[in-house]
């Protein structure tokens, strides 16, 4: 496969086809090789990331490039979105607490960061602060479908039952499925 080694889509289009082939050496090779090329390149940087993280496990990896990206640029919300992601995969959810908050501050309007908020509390136990994150998401995206998962598992980890179903029923209801 000719292609030029400085452009990242064409990189990244090639190693989907790779990975749509199964082939994942091709794969991580051509998607290492697109973040190499375009590292500033927030889609990039974000596929290149989940690539580490769902294709890989490299959680060490995706932790050390989402370090590097908010110590050169800690007005990046993503990268610290990124790095809780990690940190939690890490099972480190207070560091990942701690980063979801930074992303929220640089956007505070973001419903998804809110949600990543309460699955960090709820992994420490903060069932009240939680519910209160999850609240928060619900008022800037109220037809997101998971805080009212999080609600769901808050509510049946204290055993109510019915208001956990019914979360989960809006959950369902929202996602489609």
């Amino acid at each position: 496969l000719a292609l030029n080694p400085r452009n990242s889509a064409a990189l990244l289009g090639a190693a989907r086809y790779h990975g749509d082939h199964g082939d994942l050496v091709e794969e991580y090779k051509l998607t290492k090789a697109a973040f190499d090329t375009a590292p500033g390149d927030a889609f990039v940087v974000a596929t290149f990331h989940g690539f580490l993280t769902q294709k890989m496990g490299d959680y060490r990896l995706a932790r050390s490039m989402a370090e590097a990206a908010v110590s050169v640029n800690p007005e990046d919300a993503e990268g610290w979105w990124r790095l809780g992601h990690v940190m939690s995969y890490l099972g480190d959810h207070r560091a990942a607490l701690r980063a979801y908050q930074h992303a929220a501050v640089l956007t505070p309007r973001v419903a998804e960061l809110q949600t990543s908020i309460g699955h960090a509390l709820v992994e420490l136990g903060r069932s009240a602060e939680a519910v209160v994150a999850y609240k928060r998401a619900m008022v800037l995206d109220p037809a997101g479908p998971d805080p009212h998962y999080g609600l769901g598992r808050i509510f049946g980890k204290e055993q109510r039952w019915t208001v956990a179903l019914r979360q989960y029923e809006v959950r369902y209801a929202l996602w489609g499925g």
